[in-house]
């Protein structure tokens, strides 16, 4: 009876093997989660930004970015950026993102198995760009390494009008020396403009118009010194809608009949009067900056 009992069980734990055999060779390999890594962005210029991410694990040609400004992006709340087949385990994607945006988030994506798959997300900020509109007008130049007021870590610039005065504006203070508006750099035209003011405040006049210009709630706008002017002038090509010709800058010349101008927009070798020195009695045209 012993026998028979033990006969049995052996028997029966055989079958057991071989059936467990069979459902493993026919079960297919778990399918592989794929190793998303979503790399720091790149941003270019105020409005290029690079993206790239490793995949890794999988062999997928369905995937890319998501980004935009809500945490956690997904495809329908979103910007979608298809990227392709991996290259050595590799993506990247190349586009223009709109400036000036406080935060994008992004993060790469495969889709693997009929299944989504995200990486991690990483946030990137943006720069301004010439010629975008911003706090009134366009931004019209962005300070440099070695500019006056140049910060590393915060951008500031100068914001052009989107409109000039006329053709026929005086600098005003004909006959008086304005000694509080010699400034000529970067940065110094607002100092300037209030020295004009407050010796000889005309009304009309060059730095009076810009001083009580008004756009879109900003009030904080006066005449550029030279450099200002002249920086602002080095992006003519991408700035558009104001007229050509002569801008009175807010610049006493050491003569005091005279103050600075710049010649804008065209070439200065096609300029009857190149920028320099004019006498303020002269007609000219103005327009206003405000710094950020």
């Amino acid at each position: 009876m012993k026998l028979k009992n033990t006969t049995v069980r052996l028997f029966t734990f055989c079958i057991s093997v071989i059936l467990l055999s069979i459902s493993s060779c026919n079960k297919g390999p778990e399918p592989a989660t794929p190793e998303i890594t979503t790399l720091p962005a790149i941003v270019e210029g105020g409005n290029k930004a690079i993206f790239n991410a490793t995949i890794g694990g999988v062999t997928t040609s369905v995937n890319g970015f998501l980004y935009g400004t809500t945490p956690e992006p997904t495809l329908e709340n979103a910007i979608h950026i298809p990227a392709g087949a991996p290259v050595d385990g590799g993506i990247m994607s190349t586009i223009s993102v709109e400036p000036s945006i406080p935060t994008y988030y992004l993060r790469a994506y495969a889709y693997v198995n009929d299944e989504m798959h995200y990486g991690n997300e990483v946030s990137f900020t943006t720069g301004h760009a010439i010629g975008e509109s911003f706090e009134g007008g366009r931004v019209a130049y962005i300070l440099q390494d070695g500019d006056p007021g140049y910060d590393l870590n915060t951008e500031h610039g100068l914001i052009l009008a989107n409109e000039y005065f006329g053709a026929d504006i005086l600098w005003g203070c004909d006959s008086v020396y304005v000694s509080s508006a010699t400034g000529m750099e970067l940065g110094t035209g607002a100092a300037n403009t209030a020295g004009i003011l407050a010796t000889c405040a005309v009304e009309g006049s060059a730095a009076y118009l810009c001083d009580n210009y008004e756009s879109d709630g900003y009030t904080d706008w006066y005449l550029p010194s030279f450099r200002e002017l002249e920086a602002v002038d080095t992006n003519f090509d991408i700035l558009e809608d104001i007229e050509g010709g002569h801008y009175w800058c807010s610049t006493q010349s050491a003569d005091t009949l005279k103050a600075w101008a710049i010649y804008m927009w065209t070439n200065e070798g096609e300029a009857a009067f190149p920028s320099g020195e004019y006498k303020k009695d002269l007609e000219r045209r103005a327009i206003a900056v405000r710094s950020f």
